[in-house]
């Protein structure tokens, strides 16, 4: 299960998702970009050259919409003097393409050539290496600033938990970070890809939680993971860490807060899915033989 899946999954299976205010703007971003592109393959030109070969002029823009499943998009479709443009690669497969493109971004960072393969998929415009250039530029600001948001709402309460992932032919860890609002409503904060979970991954993921504004925390909900502890004493001088396993208890008071930790504690303590992997999956090979003379055990 690659990062962005397992994540995903695990938002949705706790009534969350990502947020999908970045990921319409994301998509406008890469949309904005490619008819930019096709526009000017198809005039020979880019916007304000003059050259011989100019095929047609511009002539502004007209308003649209973009219907996707994370919501509507408005987008600036290029005009031309004559003859008219329609960016027919923006149907409901480019969608699934560029949604996938942008999660993935968000999830494990921005790379070329992840970007490069779903815009090869793309029955888009030919993209140049400047094309491409600006528009990871583009997707990187996006992501950045989404991830680099101000937190302004108080959240008295942070649940940790720890997805094992496949990355690049290894396993890696992926670190979530959701924070709980007096009222029980919870929303992913941070999360982080790491080769390790130690204390210095756990600071630097609180840290970045504290640059971007979070305060107030009292309490600070995990499993007892490798390095936990030191982080939330050394970064949350006033929060108290507590074994999520101390709210299965808890459950049943009328605390919006204290339940819906215990929910997520409950989640943590039985979802099989996201038990620690301790080793490679065996192949099939593995297992394709019969030991010859194996002893059995006859029970009368």
């Amino acid at each position: 299960m690659t990062p962005t899946e397992a994540l995903v999954d695990y938002l949705e299976a706790r009534g969350l998702a990502l947020d999908t205010r970045y990921l319409r703007e994301a998509l406008h971003i890469l949309a904005q970009a490619l008819m930019e592109c096709d526009v000017r393959q198809a005039l020979d030109a880019a916007l304000y050259e003059r050259n011989g070969s100019r095929r047609a002029y511009r002539n502004g823009y007209r308003q649209s919409l973009w219907r996707t499943d994370v919501g509507d998009i408005p987008l600036n479709i290029p005009r031309l003097r004559k003859g008219s443009y329609f960016p027919h690669f923006l149907n409901a497969d480019a969608e699934a393409i560029l949604l996938r493109l942008v999660q993935d971004a968000y999830v494990m960072g921005v790379q070329r050539t992840d970007v490069e393969t779903a815009l090869a998929d793309l029955a888009g415009p030919r993209l140049q290496p400047y094309d491409m250039a600006d528009i990871v530029e583009r997707l990187a600001d996006v992501v950045y600033s989404a991830q680099d948001t101000p937190i302004l709402n108080v959240y008295p309460a942070l649940f940790f938990d720890v997805l094992d992932v496949e990355y690049q032919g290894m396993w890696r860890q992926l670190l979530v970070v959701l924070g709980l609002q007096r009222s029980g409503e919870t929303e992913l904060l941070a999360h982080d890809l790491v080769s390790a979970t130690d204390d210095r991954a756990w600071a630097r993921l609180l840290r970045r939680l504290r640059q971007r504004g979070l305060s107030a925390v009292d309490v600070v909900v995990s499993d007892d993971y490798a390095g936990m502890r030191t982080a939330v004493q050394a970064e949350l001088v006033e929060a108290v860490w507590q074994h999520h396993r101390n709210f299965l208890l808890r459950g049943s008071g009328g605390d919006a807060l204290v339940n819906a930790v215990s929910q997520l504690a409950v989640q943590a303590e039985t979802d099989s899915r996201w038990l620690p992997r301790m080793q490679w999956p065996m192949a099939e090979l593995d297992f394709g033989f019969i030991p010859e003379n194996l002893p059995f055990l006859v029970v009368a």
